[in-house]
């Protein structure tokens, strides 16, 4: 029985943790599952999807085609009053049914049906740029977050690698004490800087609860989810300058400056259909009409009709010119607009390129300053232990060393950062260019 009951706990504890283990993600794997999941991107893919239909309807409303089905029954019965009365609701005595079919030939609406189709098409491209655009800073989000997560992490490590220097010291600080080789201020100076560590071990070990809360909330998970991720805070190299960064601009093809210009063909286009109204509307339509009649229980008639209708709006008190001249000035004002989005675009470009180019220099310096840290407190250790050092000095360097490692790591981790929003405000997907 006690066998069993070992076996059935063993199954339990297995089950429970694989229940709590953290899904583990690499960078790319990270950024495919938020991709997939992310409820902004499927709202966005939606959006085009509304568009394309609208296209499609657009497309239809060019010669447009119809079938109408229309019916009549009714019966002859004795009036009270010795007349005669027609109703409805007895059975059918008499009845007809008719069957046509229309179907527009051809139709000129002064260039504005070619100029709806024409927004149509540029109203799809725009969704599909802003569901582009989307993914791209889903992309920027997901990789800042994976880094803050690595920096939490190593953070904590370091944290965690301090106090433990700490806890030594402390041990060795009683040893001297009781000794009578320090003071006891030595040994209450050791208890405040552990008690001083494990305060920055719960901050850090908080921190990494928040970027995976962020992760999480991305990847449209829940928030409270373990997560794991795969990967080093390293120096990535750039095997190019300025010079590139100002050869992709000048193609054009961000997604922004792209919206811009369809932004414009669409006021042009709007032009056309405000313009349009002042000219004539001419319609070739066909129909073929068969009727039925329900008495004669046979076909009665059919009908084939080619029709041409002509109609101009030759006044209408001012109002269809108002509205082209309002059409005419939001196509001078996209124009503006256009040259705005291209000098918002390298600002927001010059800007990143200028932050990459001070995170690389800070992990220089900062690599330099941790290496100094480290011998420093290895001098300063050495000469507490032989008692030619004091505890403030070894305390200091150690708080030195603590310091300089997390901030080496925090510019590891900006540089990486600033990388990845350099390649979102140039609007690309990867900086391997």
């Amino acid at each position: 029985m006690r066998k069993i009951v070992t076996m059935l706990l063993s199954v339990i504890a297995v089950f429970a943790a694989i229940e709590v283990r953290a899904e583990s993600y690499t960078l790319d794997a990270l950024m495919d599952a938020t991709l997939t999941r992310n409820p902004a991107i499927r709202i966005a893919e939606e959006g085009v999807v509304q568009k394309r239909l609208a296209l499609e309807k657009e497309v239809i409303s060019q010669n447009p085609a119809s079938v109408t089905l229309s019916g009549s029954a009714s019966e002859t019965v004795p009036d009270l009053l010795g007349g005669t009365s027609t109703s409805s609701s007895r059975r059918v005595g008499a009845g007809s049914t008719t069957l046509t079919l229309s179907k527009t030939l051809y139709q000129y609406k002064g260039g504005s049906l070619s100029a709806s189709e024409r927004k149509a098409q540029h109203n799809l491209k725009k969704a599909e740029l802003a569901l582009e655009r989307k993914r791209q800073l889903l992309r920027k989000q997901v990789q800042h977050a994976y880094f803050d997560l690595l920096k939490a992490k190593a953070s904590q490590q370091e944290d965690e690698a301090a106090l433990e220097r700490l806890h030594e010291h402390a041990r060795i600080s009683e040893i001297f004490y009781e000794q009578g080789s320090v003071w006891k201020n030595d040994v209450l100076q050791s208890a405040v800087k552990i008690a001083q560590g494990e305060k920055k071990l719960i901050v850090s070990k908080n921190s990494v609860k928040k970027s995976e809360a962020t992760l999480n909330q991305l990847m449209d998970r829940k928030i409270q989810s373990q997560l794991e991720v795969v990967g080093d805070l390293d120096y990535p190299q750039l095997g190019w300058g300025w010079e590139i960064i100002e050869q992709q601009l000048e193609q054009r093809n961000h997604p922004d400056l792209r919206t811009a210009m369809l932004d414009q063909q669409i006021a042009s286009a709007d032009v056309a259909i405000k313009k349009a109204a002042q000219s004539p509307e001419l319609a070739l339509t066909s129909s073929y009409t068969q009727d039925y009649d329900f008495t004669n229980g046979g076909p009665s008639s059919e009908d084939l009709a080619l029709s041409l209708s002509l109609s101009w709006d030759l006044w209408d008190s001012g109002s269809t010119g108002k509205d082209l001249a309002t059409s005419r000035s939001a196509h001078l004002k996209s124009g503006i607009q256009l040259h705005e989005k291209e000098q918002t675009i390298l600002l927001a470009v010059r800007n990143s390129w200028y932050s990459l180019q001070e995170a690389e220099d800070q992990v220089e310096v900062l690599q330099q300053a941790l290496e100094n840290a480290k011998e420093n407190y290895r001098v300063n250790q050495v000469r507490y232990q032989e008692q030619l050092g004091s505890a403030n000095d070894l305390l200091s360097a150690q708080d030195m060393l603590s310091s300089s490692r997390k901030d080496w790591l925090s510019a590891l981790a900006q540089l990486s950062k600033a990388r990845y929003s350099l390649q979102y405000e140039l609007g690309v997907n990867d900086l391997d260019f």
